[in-house]
């Protein structure tokens, strides 16, 4: 967003250029092994063309040759991400013949490198761990270990900061502050506290509107179309009607595929200002681990009883301080830093208060969540021990707060798990916009081609072309 990409101007589009971003630094990311009773071990990851390579060669002299295999694979993937939704534009009949013949490989590289784990690729370039650990550094973007996701999900991420990150100016609440006007401009309406609760289908099993329940009472509201961008696992076993659900041909994969992986969020408020503070990490975020083995040691996590889990550190903490990225931050709240916590936690450590109220879960769940809380806290003031006297306010929430307040049906962070079985051609064709229950689409701007028949990703290919040409006429 620190640039005129396409991502920016889709967005200055939906906000009608009123968003603004204030970059990151450019090492914008920090890996950190803190092992227990040894000296941290920090990796910066910067941004811009080749830095990060040559940071890491500098650190590792004598991997060179396997660092620059991984970067030139980085590169060999990126084109293939793109073309790998055609599958969602053309018939299935030519996505099952594509498919079956091996001709996709032809169109796309994206799902043979996909067959293959980010494990598999990476433990097969090095044999040094730490190295290996470093390129996958920042899988819980996606929530999904590196033995279970497919090898492009990792280059994605790395390809996509590679030319460095931006935070919005006054916060994450700016971005819907921003769309909601183009969204009343053009005739629609943004509502909160109404829940919808079914989508209503007549006796053809079209979808022709939706339940709401305000309050206590419920409404119906009907529409030509219903676009949901409430997730697989709520569209089809929540919100539509089990008889036309199980009809869909998407129903075979709302049976076998996996929910993503829950986590857990701390928020902590800070009496001090950041300057004052002066071990802490600004405008940059900071990805810990406990040891070496990234992937084995949130598998090992998972596989703990809830008992054993507190009596053990959080082997995978993202950190930062949010209120170092905002340029506006000290102006609203002189004095004040906020920092946020997030690591991945499963979801049945919890789940036998799933049916409970909100903030009435009772005494047990309270302490159990406090202690795993307080853990995460514990372990970022061993980092940086200028925060340990001045924490005000740490409010944690948990998988069950991802299921009340976001809607995750088992508190997962990024809805269905980004497994490479996820990413199959198959099941990345039937995730169209277009689904085969009439009347019923899913969101995103391949929804809005799906439904005006026209391909608005060429409009906005177009934009973009345009507003670059100006750009670089007003320079010469």
């Amino acid at each position: 967003m620190n640039r005129q990409s396409i991502s920016k101007t889709y967005i200055d589009q939906i906000t009608n250029g009123q968003l603004e971003w204030a970059p990151l630094s450019e090492n914008y990311d920090t890996v950190i092994f803190a092992e227990k009773d040894k000296e941290p071990r920090k990796y910066p990851v910067l941004s811009g063309k080749g830095k990060w390579q040559e940071e890491l060669t500098k650190k590792f002299p004598e991997e060179a040759q396997n660092i620059d295999k991984f970067f030139k694979l980085m590169k060999e993937i990126h084109p293939g991400n793109t073309k790998s939704i055609l599958v969602k534009f053309i018939p299935l009949w030519a996505v099952w013949l594509l498919q079956t013949t091996g001709l996709i490989n032809y169109i796309t590289n994206f799902y043979e490198w996909n067959s293959k784990t980010c494990k598999e690729v990476v433990w097969g370039l090095t044999e040094n761990q730490e190295l290996r650990d470093i390129f996958c550094y920042c899988y819980g973007d996606y929530g999904t270990p590196p033995s279970k996701a497919g090898f492009p999900m990792q280059t994605l991420l790395h390809s996509h900061f590679g030319q460095g990150s931006s935070y919005p100016v006054g916060g994450a609440s700016e971005i819907a502050f921003h769309i909601i006007p183009v969204i009343e401009a053009a005739g629609g309406k943004v509502l909160v506290r109404a829940e919808v609760n079914q989508i209503i289908t007549d006796e053809k099993g079209r979808a022709c509107g939706v339940q709401v329940l305000k309050g206590k009472e419920l409404y119906n509201v009907a529409a030509p179309l219903i676009i949901s961008d409430a997730g697989l696992y709520n569209t089809f076993e929540r919100l539509l009607p089990l008889d036309v659900a199980s009809s869909s041909r998407l129903w075979p994969m709302v049976q076998t595929s996996r929910h993503g992986t829950a986590s857990m969020s701390v928020f902590v408020g800070i009496n001090c200002d950041a300057a004052e503070l002066d071990d802490i990490i600004h405008k940059k975020n900071a990805w810990v681990y406990t040891g070496n083995d990234i992937d084995k040691l949130l598998l090992d996590y998972e596989k703990l009883t809830r008992e054993e889990a507190l009596d053990v550190d959080i082997p995978i903490l993202f950190i930062s301080f949010p209120s170092t990225k905002d340029p506006e931050w000290n102006k609203r709240f002189p004095g004040k830093t906020t920092m946020a916590l997030v690591t991945l936690m499963p979801y049945h450590w919890l789940e036998e208060w799933e049916t409970e109220r909100v903030m009435k879960r009772g005494d047990e769940y309270e302490a159990i969540k406090k202690c795993f809380g307080d853990k995460a806290v514990t372990q970022a003031c061993n980092l940086f021990p200028s925060i340990k006297d001045h924490i005000d306010y740490v409010n944690i929430g948990t998988p069950l707060s991802n299921r009340h307040y976001l809607g995750a049906p088992r508190g997962e962070i990024y809805g269905l798990d980004h497994t490479s079985e996820r990413f199959s051609v198959w099941n990345t064709a039937i995730l169209r916009p277009s689904t085969d229950i009439p009347g019923a689409l899913w969101g995103g701007l391949l929804c809005a081609s799906s439904i005006l028949q026209h391909n608005v990703m060429t409009d906005l290919t177009q934009l973009h072309q345009a507003i670059k040409a100006e750009a670089k006429a007003k320079v010469e």
